[in-house]
């Protein structure tokens, strides 16, 4: 009687908990609970396959369920691989129409889990992009931004040369031209083959080419960038004053330099171009006897000789040389009009970090705070001054 009671009372429990009508003891899901939304959502984005906005969003919530869900992804592709080679081997060489279409139905089931575990991998690049640009860090690019990700191992590499491939889904789009960012930063030496093939791809768009050949150079073959900057060279030297596309060539061939991480030759273009600019603001248009120089143009000029002295001062951080990373610093500094917002974000530019560790850093970074932009960190008061 006793266990029949316990028995029944055992029933009434399971019944009420599934009902709802107990309370719940945690506020931890079960874990079989998360294995079943897993399997739920990849079951939704298999079913989901000509609706592209609804897998991008199944992937990403898949993605935030943590390893479990990238791990149960992998499987279900290597079990749907495993089952179907095995089919089409059995009935490899059989007539029949039904065995015909079967095998395309399998073909496709495959195919389905194949780009399930390609868009998964791609979602850990581009939510690193997402991150990056909730903290307003995108307009910053420099050598191990994304080196966290190599934690990720053969995730994060061949996610990120997918998106450059131009794998899947189309509104991965607008983070294709930064994907050679994460390469350069995971990838090594054993993926340059990888990296020539998406250059050599005649349909590959000209920023994912560009983007291959810096991830090449920042991994020690420049055989890319070479090329590419002898073509942007000529037209820039064909080019007169008033060309407008005159500023778009030398900066392609300081990108190339700067993101190849050659930073002497990107110095190298850049002070000449500075050099350049200075020249022409010296001799502002229309400076003539009868006229005053034209405003729009002098302030043009300034803006731009602020932003080359900042790249060229990022180039001389990462290159080492901090004492004239300090003077290109400061002449940017006074020709940028926002000087004080510049000031504001330097600290989270991550080119400029062999700066801050620098033990003069701070007194000069407090100097400038206050309009006075030294060439070099000032100098430690004397007590005796300050008595």
């Amino acid at each position: 009687m006793t266990g029949s009671t316990n028995r029944s009372r055992s029933w009434f429990i399971l019944i009420a908990l599934l009902a709802g009508t107990l309370p719940v003891l945690s506020a931890q899901p079960h874990p079989a609970s998360r294995v079943d939304r897993i399997d739920r959502l990849i079951g939704s984005y298999l079913a989901a396959e000509d609706n592209e906005k609804r897998q991008i969003e199944i992937v990403s919530r898949l993605f935030m369920l943590g390893e479990k869900a990238i791990v149960r992804v992998e499987r279900l592709e290597e079990e749907t691989r495993t089952r179907v080679e095995a089919y089409l081997k059995k009935t490899a060489g059989k007539p029949g129409e039904l065995l015909k279409e079967e095998r395309k139905r399998r073909k496709a089931e495959w195919r389905r889990a194949r780009n399930l575990r390609k868009a998964i991998y791609m979602e850990i690049v581009i939510n690193a992009f997402r991150e990056n640009d909730e903290k307003k860090m995108s307009e910053y690019v420099y050598p191990g931004q994304y080196g966290h990700l190599k934690k990720s191992g053969k995730r994060a590499v061949e996610g990120a040369l997918m998106l450059m491939q131009g794998e899947n889904h189309h509104s991965y789009n607008c983070y294709r031209n930064r994907a050679w960012q994460v390469v350069a930063d995971v990838c090594d030496r054993t993926h340059i083959k990888e990296l020539k093939k998406i250059l050599g791809t005649a349909t590959v768009d000209g920023e994912i080419r560009l983007g291959a050949a810096c991830a090449l150079g920042a991994l020690g073959d420049c055989s890319a960038v070479e090329p590419l900057v002898v073509s942007w060279v000529s037209k820039f030297q064909k080019s007169d004053k008033n060309d407008p596309d005159r500023d778009a060539y030398i900066t392609r061939i300081f990108e190339l330099y700067h993101r190849s991480r050659q930073y002497e030759k990107a110095i190298f273009y850049c002070r000449k171009y500075i050099e350049q600019i200075e020249i022409m603001l010296a001799n502002p248009p229309d400076k003539k006897p009868d006229k005053k120089p034209n405003k729009k143009a002098v302030k043009g000029l300034r803006d731009t000789l602020a932003r080359w002295s900042y790249n060229c001062a990022c180039c001389y951080v990462l290159d080492r040389n901090i004492a004239r990373g300090y003077a290109m610093l400061a002449k940017s500094l006074k020709y940028d009009r926002e000087a004080e917002k510049t000031l504001a974000l330097l600290k989270k530019d991550g080119e400029l970090k062999n700066l801050f560790s620098d033990q003069g850093f701070e007194r000069w970074f407090k100097a400038a705070k206050q309009g006075k932009y030294h060439d070099q960190p000032p100098p430690i008061p004397d007590r005796r001054d300050s008595e």
